[in-house]
Order: C-alpha cells, then sequence, then structure tokens
C-alpha cells in the first residue's frame, strides 16, 4: 500500500490485529527486512511497517534533506491510518527518526523502542558513515558489500555465516542499481550533524534500549548515553551480537519488545517506583531472585528454539497436526520468556537473553517428545525452586506470575505424555497416521 506525502508515494504495510506497533528500518534495510519476523511481532500487534524516504518501494527524492523529513513523513502516515497514538520500534537510523518523533509528538507515542542507535554521530560514525559514502559513490556492489557489511555484524556471526553473507554480496550485484546507490548516500547525509542528546530528557514514553555488546556502529557507550538521559529509560543487552541484533538473535530481539510492550501497566508505575526506592534507598529487586528469574529465563530461549525445530521438522514429515501442537507449545514459551523479562525488567535486573541451555533435538518423533518431556519436567522443578525461593523474599507479585506459568508447563507435560500413551496404545506407525492432515 501507498499513501502521499507531499508528493511522494510512501510504501507501508499492515499485519495482524490490534495496539499498533510501527517499526522504523536501518538505513539499508526495508519492509522486507521483517520478513522472518512479522509473524511473531504481528501476533498480538497490529504491525506497520513502512519503507522511510529513499528506501525499498518509497518514492525517490530528487535532492539532500534532513533526517527530521522523515519524522514528518512518520506523523503524516499515521495520520492517513487515524491511528492516534502507537508503539515505535526504531532500530538504528530508525531509532534516530523515532527519536525525533518521541520529541515532536510525545502524545502520539505510547512506548518507545530503540535498538542499536545513537542519538547523536560522534566523530567515530561521522568517519565511518564518510567511509560507507566513498565506498557507495564507487557504485561498485563488491566494494559497497566488503566495507560496510562487517561491521554490521559481529566477528563471530559473520564467519558462522560466510555462504549467506557472500551470497547477499551477490545479490547486491545484481539488484542494485545508481539508483539505489544514490538512495543510500542521500540517507546517510541526512544524518549529518546529527545530535539529539540535549532533547533526550524530553522524551516521556517508556523505553527500551536493545543494545548489543559486539556493536561497533553504536557502541555501548552510546547506548548507555540514551538510557541515561531519558526519564523512563530501561536497557536490555545482547550478548555476542553485532549492530544487525534482529538477525543475529531473532528470538532474543522479539522477545525482549513484546515482553515490554505486554507489562505497559508495570511501566506506567516506574517513575513512582523508581522515586520511592531513591528516597527509601532500598533495591527494588533481589539478587537471587532476579538470577534465578534469568536462568528460568534461558529455559525458555531453549525451549523455544527447541519447539520450533522440532515443530518444522514435522511440518517436513507430512504430520501437520503434530507440527500445529508443537508450534503452540513454542508460543506459549515465548510468552512465558516475555513475561520473565518484563519482570527482570521492572525488578531493576538485566535481562541475559543471550544465554541458552541444552537444546535437544530429536531425529525421529518419538525422540522428540521424550526430549520436550525430559525439558518440561526439568522447568517444572526449576519453576517450583524459584516459587519457593520468590516467597522467601516476600515477592508475592513474581510467585504469583511465576504460578500461572508452571501451570502451564503442567498442561504441556500432559500434553506430550498423551502423545506418548497414544504411541503406547497403537504403536507408532498408526499414532503418525492421525497426524496427517
Amino acid at each position: 500500500m501507498h499513501f502521499d506525502f507531499g508528493g511522494k508515494q510512501v510504501y507501508f504495510e499492515l499485519h495482524g490485529q490490534g495496539e499498533p506497533l510501527l517499526v522504523l528500518n536501518g538505513i539499508f534495510m526495508n519492509c522486507a527486512s521483517w520478513a522472518s519476523l512479522a509473524p511473531s511481532l504481528s501476533h498480538s500487534h497490529q504491525l506497520i511497517l513502512v519503507d522511510l524516504l529513499d528506501q525499498g518501494y518509497s518514492a525517490r527524492m530528487t535532492g539532500d534533506y534532513g533526517q527530521a523529513l522523515q519524522a514528518e513523513m512518520v506523523s503524516a502516515l499515521l495520520k492517513h491510518l487515524s491511528i492516534e497514538s502507537c508503539n515505535i520500534l526504531g532500530i538504528s537510523y530508525g531509532g534516530q527518526v523515532a527519536i525525533r518523533f518521541a520529541v515532536a509528538h510525545p502524545q502520539l507515542v505510547k512506548r518507545l523502542v530503540l535498538a542499536n542507535t545513537t542519538a547523536y554521530v560522534s566523530p567515530w560514525l561521522e568517519d565511518l558513515g564518510h567511509a560507507w559514502s566513498y565506498a557507495i559513490s564507487s557504485y561498485d556492489a563488491r566494494q559497497f558489500f566488503k566495507t560496510c557489511m562487517p561491521l554490521i555484524y559481529s566477528p563471530q556471526f559473520y564467519s558462522a555465516n560466510i555462504a549467506w553473507l557472500h551470497a547477499r554480496e551477490q545479490a547486491f550485484q545484481e539488484r542494485f542499481t545508481k539508483d539505489v546507490y544514490d538512495a543510500f548516500l542521500r540517507l546517510l547525509r541526512s544524518t549529518e550533524g546529527l545530535d539529539l542528546r540535549v532533547h533526550l530528557p524530553e522524551i516521556a514514553a517508556p523505553t527500551l534500549v536493545i543494545s548489543s555488546d559486539c556493536d561497533y556502529i553504536t557502541p555501548l557507550a552510546d547506548q548507555k548515553l540514551i538510557v541515561q538521559s531519558i526519564p523512563h529509560a530501561k536497557q536490555a543487552v545482547l550478548k555476542d551480537c553485532g549492530h544487525a541484533s534482529m538477525y543475529e538473535k531473532p528470538v532474543e530481539f522479539v522477545s525482549l519488545v513484546l515482553s515490554f510492550l505486554a507489562d505497559f501497566t508495570s511501566w506506567q508505575d516506574y517513575g513512582i517506583m523508581a522515586a520511592n526506592r531513591e528516597r527509601n534507598g532500598v533495591m527494588k529487586g533481589n539478587d537471587k531472585l532476579i538470577d534465578a528469574l534469568n536462568s528460568l529465563l534461558a529455559d525458555e530461549l531453549s525451549a523455544i528454539n527447541q519447539y520450533m525445530v522440532h515443530s518444522e521438522m514435522c511440518a517436513n514429515w507430512g504430520y501437520d497436526k503434530l507440527h500445529t501442537k508443537i508450534e503452540r507449545r513454542a508460543i506459549d514459551e515465548m510468552k512465558h520468556a516475555e513475561k520473565l523479562i518484563a519482570r527482570i525488567l521492572f525488578l531493576e535486573g538485566t535481562p541475559i537473553v543471550s544465554e541458552l541451555k541444552g537444546i535437544y533435538i530429536g531425529a525421529d518423533v518419538a525422540t522428540q517428545l521424550a526430549n520436550d518431556r525430559a525439558a518440561e519436567m526439568g522447568a517444572v522443578d526449576a519453576y517450583n525452586s524459584a516459587i519457593i525461593l520468590a516467597g522467601e523474599v516476600r515477592d508475592f507479585a513474581t510467585r504469583e506470575i511465576l504460578e500461572s506459568i508452571l501451570a502451564d508447563e503442567d498442561k504441556h507435560i500432559d500434553q506430550i505424555e498423551e502423545s506418548q500413551d497414544q504411541i503406547g496404545h497403537m504403536g507408532l506407525p498408526i499414532f503418525l497416521t492421525t497426524q496427517v492432515s
């Protein structure tokens, strides 16, 4: 879909239903960049993807412009969609646009997620931008890729995914035209002289800053400045992750975003609670309990990965009913991860979303069920221990959250054991025939 902005056609997409979540792209991105994450982000929200001016299917500009024009376009888009307020997720360049928008239109922003972004162009980033400009001006896909891409990813991700990256380099050579490169140059120039630091305290919306410890484009120090300057801001740091966090750590990225959006009530109370904590001179959360919650979070993130792999394997084998059942359990685990992240943030802790426990993939359905049951049994034990700890430190709200998750884990065990019982009664071959649509 397109809408008119000052005579320029701007492309946007709508996915799902619910409270609006507007996503603003990084400089080399477009709506298609979110294809793999859109189903999760739109599960309980109306996801709004938009190609900024000079991106994707949106109109190309004919001359240079300031980045503030992108924020004006966002305002026009929300007006076009008759949206009075929404959540905004901005990554990198899109995060800068999101900051501008939140300062200029505070009444339109419910919650703000700033991923791998910065509020000003440091000398480091300025010279990096110049290097990128020189490479882009060559109109040579190989030079552009070799100059720009290595710094976007962490070294470990780059090395582990070199075949995928080489395929992207080849795609750049085939698809990028002079028009595309010129658009990149205008986008880069639109950030020249950027310095929004003085305006950060004006942002009223609860804000989550997602950072990466191997982000060489917007380093952690720049991210921490944002957290320190925005009144109601929290930070989550992804370990062993580069600038493109959404690609390197997609499960953790989505879990952080959705948990933050789901726990708005707690964040509304954050300012009052923080002030009370400062006056009373006490910590809000118990360190031992926060460690336990992070351990449970690692269990949940591992379970998500294990269930998703098993689900897709079953779909590949043609067992559609089993695929659906396992996929639903994966979604349950993602919701559990969201609740844990939200609670850790509320307790003034730091969610650790880059550590996983063991992931055990079964080569056949029977082994998958056995591995999934073992994981769920371990989770039940861990939740029972954490519930006892929450009671001991008198954090009854956390205990209630854990008890609700424990009830879901018990249901998962019942579902898995039901399938195992059916296999025991009718044999595996006959059971599998019942799982075909």
